[in-house]
C-alpha cells in the first residue's frame, strides 16, 4: 500500500469559459450562462501557455489515513469499469499493489473528460446529448499503453454460457485466489 500522500490529478483542464452554443443547452438563458462562467473562472484560471487549469488547492493532496488496511487487494474490473471507476482503477494500479481481475477497465488510464456537462438538444432532430466539459489528467505513470484502461494481471473473459448460468467467472476466479487456489 502507499505509504505518503499524493496527487489525484497533474491538472484539470477547461477548453474555455463559455460556449457559443449555450442558446441550445440546459443553459439557455442568460443567467444560467453566466452563473457556468462564474463557476468555472472561480474554479479556474487562464495559464500563460493559454490553457485553462484548475486552481491550486481545489483538490488537496490526499493524506495517509490512520489505520489504513495493509493487506491484500483485489480489484476486479471489466469493460463496464470507467469514470470514477477507471480512475480509482488507475489509483490502485499506481499507488499499490492490488491484484486486477478480468477484463481491461473500459476507462482510461490516464484521465477522462467528465465535470460540468453541457446538456445539448440538437435543434433538427431533438436529440439531446451530454458534453463533458473538463480533462482530468491522472497524476500516474506509464503503466499501461496510450489509450488503454487498467490491464488486468489475471484477464478473466466471461462467456455466454456462464452468464446465462448465473455464473460470475471473474468472482469464481478472485475467489479462488484469495483462497490460495490459484497463483
Amino acid at each position: 500500500m502507499r505509504n505518503k500522500p499524493y496527487n489525484k490529478y497533474k491538472y484539470v483542464q477547461a477548453s474555455k469559459f463559455t460556449y457559443s452554443f449555450l442558446g441550445h443547452t440546459d443553459y439557455k438563458s442568460p443567467d444560467d450562462r453566466r452563473e457556468l462562467e462564474a463557476d468555472l473562472k472561480k474554479e479556474h484560471f487562464l495559464a500563460k501557455d493559454g490553457r485553462i487549469l484548475r486552481k491550486p488547492g481545489i483538490e488537496p493532496v490526499t493524506p495517509l489515513q490512520r489505520n489504513r488496511y495493509q493487506g491484500h487487494v483485489y480489484v476486479l474490473t471489466s469493460g463496464w469499469t470507467y469514470s470514477g471507476g477507471a480512475e480509482f482503477s488507475s489509483l490502485m494500479r499506481e499507488h499499490t499493489n492490488a491484484v486486477f481481475v478480468g477484463e481491461e477497465a473500459g476507462g482510461g488510464y490516464y484521465g477522462n473528460t467528465s465535470g460540468y456537462s453541457i446538456e445539448l438538444n440538437l435543434p433538427v432532430t431533438g436529440i439531446m446529448i451530454d458534453i463533458p466539459i473538463l480533462k482530468f489528467v491522472l497524476d500516474v505513470t506509464n503503466k499501461a499503453p496510450l489509450g488503454r484502461g487498467v490491464i488486468p494481471d489475471h484477464e478473466i473473459q466471461p462467456n455466454i454460457k456462464e452468464f446465462l448460468e448465473g455464473r460470475d467467472a471473474v468472482m469464481e476466479f478472485s475467489r479462488q485466489l484469495t483462497e490460495g487456489k490459484k497463483k
